[in-house]
């Protein structure tokens, strides 16, 4: 089993020029989730964060060049899940945490880097870095307000299965789903996961993905039948999942068994990319964010759409 490592200079390098190549527009707030403020008034805010507690993804071998296939450790992407976490916990929002088994999350170490935490085109400055020993403390430090060992918590999640009525998912204002690779371990395949987005649906609720996270959409498919068929959305495009695989060092010699948005567009999705660049896109109940340097205006969105939702 193999962990990705890669200089932080390296990464930066990489999608610095990629960014320079596709054009990139700099969201001029995207260095700092603290320009949300204020709670979400007038209404409960419950927000439900679904994620996955498998972190081994089997890449496949490219013909000529391996003959097996290989185990790559990865996780979950720190900032993915913080920023917008720590937004909605800044508005006054209550945060629970599912997981298929109901095991911790797995963070996925490349992440945990101050590029992470801008817009993709400018260098990361002293807010990005401060982002960053924020978002650490949020999954790491005992007096989170998101640790513990009650059920619910990052640390102790509630499994998927614990979440097999209308009663109790009636309390969920939102869904968010982040990414990462970890999502592409199973969720978009979870019959459980599928229920839960296919009520959120039916009720009109707010539901948010980010970059990978976008897959898990897929369980909510019953053979063709798909209650998002037709919805723009985004998710990682195939250029960024096969950049950020060379820096993972899964290119050349391994590839990835699919990629998100190929598993979207099968099922009718209406898919738009703005690769390497902040991207997002709404479409009734759906919020959408394209990649890893959206995750500040996609958490400033989601807030602002949970504020404007009726009690």
């Amino acid at each position: 089993m193999k962990r990705s490592s890669q200089s932080p200079l390296f990464v930066l390098c990489v999608a610095v020029l990629l960014s320079a190549c596709g054009g990139g527009s700099p969201d001029p707030l995207s260095d700092s989730a603290s320009s949300i403020s204020g709670a979400v008034a007038g209404s409960k805010c419950h927000v439900l964060v679904a994620m996955n507690d498998a972190s081994i993804l089997l890449a496949l071998p490219v013909k000529a060049l391996a003959t097996e296939s290989k185990e790559f450790a990865f996780g979950y992407l720190l900032n993915e899940m913080a920023v917008p976490v720590n937004a909605l916990l800044e508005a006054g929002c209550k945060v629970t945490f599912a997981t298929p088994r109901g095991k911790q999350p797995v963070r996925d170490v490349q992440g945990d880097q101050p590029f992470y935490f801008t817009d993709g085109v400018r260098v990361p400055g002293q807010q990005a870095r401060l982002e960053l020993k924020r978002a650490l403390a949020l999954v790491e430090d005992a007096s989170s307000p998101v640790r513990g060992k009650g059920l619910g918590s990052f640390d102790t999640p509630l499994r998927f299965s614990d979440l097999n009525t209308p009663q109790k998912l009636d309390e969920y204002s939102a869904i968010f789903m982040p990414g990462g690779y970890a999502p592409m371990l199973g969720l978009h395949e979870n019959a459980q996961l599928g229920s839960i987005l296919r009520y959120f649906n039916g009720k009109n609720r707010l539901t948010v993905t980010l970059c990978r996270g976008g897959v898990a959409l897929a369980s909510a498919a019953v053979g063709r039948d798909w209650v998002y068929r037709g919805y723009r959305m985004t998710t990682y495009a195939t250029v960024e999942d096969d950049a950020v695989s060379v820096i993972n060092k899964i290119l050349p010699t391994h590839r990835l068994p699919f990629h998100p948005n190929e598993k979207l567009k099968e099922l009718g999705a209406r898919l738009s990319f703005s690769p390497f660049k902040v991207h997002v896109v709404e479409d009734r109940e759906l919020l959408t964010g394209e990649n890893q340097h959206t995750a500040h205006a996609l958490a400033r969105r989601f807030v602002q759409r949970l504020r404007n939702s009726k009690p």
